[in-house]
């Protein structure tokens, strides 16, 4: 199943990653309200629709997934290939990370223990910056996708293959109950959550996904009453039916693409008095 009609661009990557950004900056500022003096909070803030923008961590690991794969298109992924990755990743977090735990060692926030810090810059635990959590989970699936990038199966196969390993996944964090505390416990509750939706974003860039809703689909995202509800039921559904892991399968690939078609018209386009009439 190939098809020749590609809508992901890199300007495309780049507004979809540039509408992620806005939702973590929303999340951050609005979802945890006991960060915020008493006399500036509001009511609506940390509700579950605050909560929702935190779609921008599944939104970020479909288009790591989605951009990895295209790489594997032009050629074959190497162990050295994930090592100069892992390393420019590992560069880009200390450079922020070592004058920041530096400057809270130094100010009595934290003490200046050597295990707890090379724990911190290693991303085996973010007690210095909880906000850090992600920085090793893109780590930990930037090496499976070595050996997802081997995978050699027809859309089918790997369609199966995804939905067997999200029963997998569930069934095996459900029954183990896997202790947040523990460090090796916590990293594979981890993996088995967004695996998923990592390998959904190989899956639509090796099988041209978006081009074929693009061929079939067309139609829906030019209505100026339909369009804009594919960027609202990801936030309702992500708020109001947190089924972690699972829900954003759908979710996540509806925001992207409206994404894409609201850049594509351009946002005036959709409250004008012409498409209105």
């Amino acid at each position: 199943m190939q098809f020749h009609t590609q809508i992901l661009t890199k300007n495309n990557t780049a507004q979809i990653k540039g509408a992620a950004i806005l939702c973590m900056i929303f999340l951050h500022l609005f979802a945890n309200p006991y960060r915020i003096p008493v006399e500036n909070r509001l009511d609506w803030m940390g509700a579950p629709i605050a909560h929702a923008f935190q779609i921008c961590v599944p939104i970020y690991l479909f288009m790591a997934g989605y951009g990895l794969q295209c790489i594997v298109a032009k050629g074959t992924i190497t162990w050295m290939s994930i090592g100069k990755r892992l390393k420019k990743l590992y560069l880009s977090f200390w450079w922020v990370a070592i004058p920041f735990i530096s400057v809270g060692c130094i100010v009595g926030c934290y003490a200046p223990d050597v295990k707890n810090i090379f724990y911190n810059l290693s991303g085996l635990t973010t007690s210095c910056n909880g906000e850090w959590w992600c920085f090793s989970l893109y780590a930990k699936l930037l090496v499976l996708f070595y050996f997802v990038s081997k995978i050699k199966l027809g859309w089918k196969g790997y369609l199966l293959l995804i939905l067997g390993l999200l029963i997998l996944t569930r069934g095996v964090n459900y029954a183990l109950h896997f202790d947040d505390e523990v460090i090796v416990e916590r990293h594979l509750k981890m993996i088995l959550i967004d695996l998923n939706i990592f390998m959904l974003g190989c899956f639509f860039a090796k099988f041209n996904i978006f081009g074929w809703l693009h061929e079939r689909c067309y139609w829906l995202y030019k209505k100026i009453y339909l369009a804009p509800l594919l960027l609202v039921i990801p936030i309702l559904v992500r708020a109001y039916l947190p089924l972690i892991g699972v829900t954003e399968l759908l979710i996540v690939p509806m925001f992207c693409i409206e994404i894409v078609y609201i850049c594509k018209r351009g946002v005036k386009s959709y409250f004008s008095l012409e498409n209105i009439q």
